[in-house]
Parts: C-alpha cells; sequence; structure tokens
C-alpha cells in the first residue's frame, strides 16, 4: 500500500542534550481522522528525553574509553 502524499497531522520535539538540540523527533499520520493530541506530545516527550540520556550515557562512556586509551599509551611510553 502506498502512503497518501498529503499529510494529515505531525506532531515534533526537540531532541536535547546537555542543554543543546542535538535533534528533533516526529511523528507524522497520513490518515484522515488520526490527530496528535497532548497524550502523544507527552509520550513523544518522554521517548525524547529517554533517547537523550542513552546518547549522554553512550558519550560519557566513550569519554572514559578514550581517556583510558590515552593513559596506557602514556604509561606504555
Amino acid at each position: 500500500d502506498e502512503l497518501p502524499h498529503e499529510l494529515v497531522s505531525w506532531l515534533g520535539v526537540p531532541l536535547i542534550s546537555n542543554g543543546a538540540t542535538i535533534g528533533v523527533m516526529t511523528v507524522r499520520s497520513y490518515t484522515e481522522g488520526i490527530l496528535f493530541t497532548g497524550r502523544d506530545l507527552w509520550v513523544l516527550n518522554f521517548v525524547s528525553g529517554q533517547i537523550a540520556s542513552a546518547i549522554d550515557r553512550e558519550r560519557a562512556r566513550e569519554s572514559v574509553r578514550e581517556s583510558e586509551r590515552r593513559y596506557r599509551r602514556m604509561v606504555e611510553e
């Protein structure tokens, strides 16, 4: 099935990490009668926050790994 080309409803929220917007999460509906509600906005904001937290944790882990690599190189030299 092909999606209709006319957008009926959309909702977007910023993806915020460490106080900076790093992207946008959006959902779209191409089906007549399917409109997004305040509850949908709440859910999308919640999911956005969880994704931003996961990104922050991964960035912190990568920072620790990089520090460990630098320390090892320093000790080996």
